[in-house]
């Protein structure tokens, strides 16, 4: 049994008193709670037991809000509260949900149309937080209110006032956005809020909010990436490629995945294996971290600037990068910036010198001496993980060694840009340093950052050129999972994505619908052919960069992490050819429907329907989730370009249920495009 209570009162908006209480049947050495409002740190929020250490209670000061939170015996069960609602994280794993109410909330009627509105609940920050810029001369702005307590919200400029939307709701608050055109460098803006007869202005006392919206900056991503197709390898399962690096206790090829084991994978097998990516029609690789670290998934970094032994040299990985070009291939590495190893030669100086370490503000030491250890509680980790302290990326010396680390290797090995990992939990301020050194260095590196929820703020074009679009995942997994779910609930959904980016920013957020992170694909679908097609056809086709998962072509299968890190098989006997011949017409379908476009809804109550739009041509994306065959009009010059329980007859497109077409332009699109 597990509850969370509130306690006390606070005034406006601080943090409330919240209290954990848990049960279990058996006695338990360590119980705490891991959420959003802590990081997911283990060593944060620590339960008290009672003497048979069978009932834990904690109490911990939270910010009003809305979180997913679970219970963690051990610090290695994480478990979600019996007593509460279940919620569902991007991989579907169960969450529980806590909601902390403002003490304010209690003094207002909390209705629509009465006039009795929660003015504490009223939020807008004059900055990239709840401003964005679209494109040169288009903005939005957001504000917040409290859940269905306001009628209507305008933005007011000068005399003129544009009506805000809800762009988004959850359990306290609705969040309203609305566009605008601006040209003046300062823009002196205010909210006019209505319910029932009453009229709020915001802010209250009459001023004005003030913006230099010309300051910010307008994203300019690289031009490759618009048209590049990725294809993510996990290194040490793709290919091995030089035996004499495996190393003791490399396991069989193919063995079952576990957290610790390792398979020899290597740079070498990668470059052995670029003719195979070229006539899939990959033209762009993400490596997952190759440098020296004390696991086999790379993510706790010993040293930053030498390639693990286990995976080549330095030389090796000039090599594959130039062999890659020469076949028009890019390559992008991994950057764990968010925390190190605790091998890494600054926190190791820290652990042995203390107080006196003149890397003390490299990280967030809490007490000393500082121990290494599971339920640690003398430094700041990445999900209490006591393996991986976090950096202090505000430090001006860490922040240049991390820059550093960038450059130098888009200088000595040529590589094509970073993914970022854990973008979202590093300071800002870091990324705008980090992105204009590598910008000087290599002006079309790509910079994508992994932020899994509202990335607007990073892609304002002075950190991120793209980030890992979890957020489209999750909406088009759950479309296909919920027979309930409508096509107008995906149409909505992407609006509300597309909404929040800058026009730029869309055309390279990296689409993927398996990773490292996640289960693969078709065990996320238990095996249903027709949603991985339907998936992976929208993933081609809307806006943005597909990435394909190692292997995922060949019929690859697995589970959460550790087993959606299995190796690639390359006997092709074993392979689903089917699906790999799907691949490449959905790669070649891309690039025949060029980069750049516009999707327009062709009307989808019963068929999805959807049309890309570009300058010298269309092409057109129909989906069957009902029960029965559908069809329509094949438009003059239209051809099924690829397909999966789909035909044409004359100008007649039929799609059977749980089918999906891809329809071309014949007289204006090629495959050389």
């Amino acid at each position: 049994m597990f509850t969370a209570a509130l306690l006390g009162m606070a005034l406006y908006q601080s943090a409330r008193q919240v209290q954990f209480t848990y049960e279990s049947k058996v006695a338990l050495e360590s119980v705490c709670i891991v959420g959003e409002f802590n990081e997911w740190d283990r060593a944060r929020f620590l339960l008290t037991p009672n003497p048979s250490r069978t009932k834990w209670l904690g109490t911990f000061p939270i910010e009003p809000g809305v979180y997913n939170y679970l219970v963690c015996e051990e610090n290695k069960r994480w478990l979600p509260d019996p007593e509460k609602p279940l919620v569902r994280d991007t991989n579907g794993n169960p969450l529980s949900r806590l909601v902390v109410l403002p003490a304010d909330f209690e003094n207002h009627s909390g209705r629509l149309g009465d006039g009795d509105v929660t003015a504490t609940a009223f939020l807008h920050r004059p900055g990239p937080e709840d401003t964005a810029r679209l494109s040169a001369n288009r903005f939005y702005v957001r504000l917040r209110t409290r859940k269905d307590d306001i009628q209507s919200v305008a933005v007011k400029m000068g005399r003129r006032q544009r009506k805000l939307t809800i762009a988004r709701t959850d359990e306290l608050y609705d969040f309203w956005q609305g566009e605008f055109n601006a040209t003046a460098s300062d823009t002196p803006y205010s909210f006019v809020i209505r319910d029932g007869r009453s009229t709020y202005p915001y802010p209250a006392d009459g001023s004005k909010f003030r913006q230099t919206l010309s300051a910010y900056s307008l994203p300019s991503p690289p031009a490759w990436v618009r048209g590049a197709v990725f294809y993510q390898i996990f290194p040490d399962r793709f290919e091995n490629g030089d035996a004499t690096n495996d190393g003791p206790g490399v396991q069989p090829w193919g063995a079952t995945p576990t957290q610790t084991n390792r398979m020899g994978g290597d740079l070498k097998g990668i470059e052995n294996r670029l003719q195979y990516l070229k006539d899939l029609g990959v033209n762009a690789i993400y490596l997952n971290p190759i440098f020296r670290s004390i696991s086999n998934h790379g993510y706790d970094t010993i040293d930053y600037l030498s390639i693990d032994p286990r995976f080549g040299s330095i030389t090796d990985l000039k090599h594959l990068v130039k062999s890659a070009h020469e076949l028009g291939v890019r390559v992008i590495l991994d950057a764990v910036f968010n925390h190190s190893s605790p091998e890494f030669f600054a926190f190791s100086d820290l652990v042995a010198n203390g107080e006196g370490s003149r890397y003390r503000n490299w990280y967030f030491p809490t007490a000393f001496p500082i121990k290494v250890q599971e339920g640690q509680k003398t430094y700041r980790t990445f999900a209490g993980v006591p393996t991986m302290p976090k950096l202090n990326t505000d430090n001006v010396e860490t922040a240049d060694f991390l820059v550093r680390v960038g450059e130098y290797w888009i200088r000595e090995c040529d590589i094509d840009g970073w993914r970022l990992d854990v973008a979202d939990e590093v300071s800002q301020n870091f990324w705008r340093k980090f992105r204009s050194a590598i910008k000087q260095v290599k002006p079309d590196a790509y910079i994508l950052g992994e932020v899994w929820g509202d990335a607007h703020v990073y892609l304002q074009g002075d950190q991120h050129d793209g980030v890992m679009n979890y957020r489209w995942r999750r909406l088009v997994l759950e479309w296909l999972s919920d027979p309930a779910s409508t096509n107008v609930t995906l149409l909505t959904g992407l609006r509300l994505i597309d909404n929040d980016y800058p026009e730029a920013a869309r055309s390279v957020t990296f689409n993927i619908l398996s990773s490292h992170d996640t289960e693969r694909l078709i065990t996320r679908f238990k095996g249903d052919e027709s949603n991985f097609r339907i998936a992976t056809a929208l993933q081609f086709f809307l806006g943005g960069v597909p990435c394909i998962y190692y292997g995922e072509e060949v019929g690859m299968e697995g589970g959460h992490d550790p087993l959606c890190r299995g190796a690639m098989p390359w006997d092709q006997s074993k392979w689903n050819h089917e699906r790999l011949e799907w691949y490449r017409s959905l790669i070649k379908f891309r690039k025949s429907r060029g980069a750049d476009g516009k999707l327009r809804d062709l009307g989808s109550a019963e068929m999805l329907q959807l049309e890309w739009r570009a300058e010298k041509g269309w092409t057109r994306l129909y989906v069957n989730r009902t029960a029965q065959d559908q069809s329509a009009s094949l438009p003059r010059g239209g051809f099924l370009q690829t397909g999966y329980r789909s035909r044409t007859k004359g100008d007649r497109l039929t799609v059977e249920s749980g089918g999906v077409a891809l329809v071309g332009d014949r007289e204006s699109l090629s495959a050389d495009r």
